[in-house]
């Protein structure tokens, strides 16, 4: 089989007549985004170990509950497979035969692609490596009441908020952008339990922005960040803070139930559905192996 890319017109319309006259969508799906959909690079790759993996699908979260997107696509699609009650659906939408085993991982090709609807608390968590597990790192570490056992089991229990969606509030950032709804609630937290940690976040996030902005020629506007930087640090120096507070770590104090508590609170603020929607075939890469080697 040739590449899409370089078939005429009448041969693609017979191809797509083959395939069940499959519709595509927003880029080159084979299924419609789900409603309210938010894109997501980052629950992509958490999700997929292997790029070549991510390069077939898109993923999405979306705050609709997973019974209303499922209704969604049983609407738009017809009948989705019960793959685990409650906790994943899928639907099936064409077939793709690979002729060859190649150079390529075939594996990470969707025999079948189509869409997947997911509970997002059922997805694997991953490695916890974010700043919202970083207190349990610090005290399974610094104190001998928890162990790395103890962290471990709060990654397993928790670890799918790593990369779940929370909306964005109405509040605003140091450095000027909007705030999600878990940002707002870590800040709460860091303020009441590690004030000075909280200080650093917000120079640290401060200077970020300014480098951001340099970054795209936007000298001025990182100026004036940099000036309120200057500021905030000559306000602690006549303040008798002695200068921006440390940033060397101290002792982590034992704030295990505060924590997660923390995490409790970020679970109820989270978009609960992702979907996973493969790629259309004729959308794959541009590769000569991969188009002479399926067939759809």
């Amino acid at each position: 089989m040739k590449k899409p890319s370089s078939l005429s017109i009448p041969a693609l319309i017979f191809l797509l007549i083959l395939a069940g006259s499959i519709q595509t969508y927003a880029q080159d799906l084979v299924a419609p985004e789900p409603p309210r959909a938010i894109e997501s690079e980052d629950l992509n790759i958490r999700q997929f170990n292997n790029n070549v993996d991510v390069i077939f699908v898109q993923s999405y979260h979306t705050p609709l509950s997973m019974q209303e997107v499922v209704a969604f696509y049983r609407e738009q699609l017809g009948d989705m497979e019960v793959r685990e009650e409650g906790k994943h659906y899928r639907a099936d939408i064409m077939e793709v035969e690979v002729k060859s085993s190649g150079i390529l991982k075939v594996h990470a090709i969707p025999r079948n692609p189509g869409v997947s609807v997911k509970d997002i608390r059922s997805l694997n968590p991953g490695r916890c490596h974010s700043a919202y597990f970083r207190p349990f790192r610090d005290m399974s570490q610094q104190l001998e009441q928890y162990s790395r056992q103890d962290y471990q089991d709060v990654c397993a229990r928790y670890g799918y908020l790593e990369y779940a969606y929370y909306g964005d509030s109405d509040q605003m950032g140091a450095d000027g952008r909007p705030l999600t709804k878990d940002e707002v609630l870590y800040r709460e937290y860091i303020a009441r339990l590690e004030p000075e940690s909280a200080e650093i976040h917000d120079l640290e996030e401060m200077s970020a922005e300014a480098q951001r902005l340099i970054s795209q020629g936007r000298m001025e506007e990182a100026r004036d960040i940099f000036e309120k930087i200057s500021k905030y640090q000559q306000e602690a120096l006549t303040t008798g803070m002695q200068g921006v507070p440390d940033t060397e770590q101290t002792e982590a104090a034992d704030h295990w139930d505060e924590w997660i508590a923390f995490l409790q609170e970020l679970d109820q603020l989270i978009y609960p559905t992702a979907v996973f929607i493969d790629v259309h075939p004729k959308a794959w890469p541009d590769d000569d192996w991969l188009h002479e080697n399926i067939a759809w």
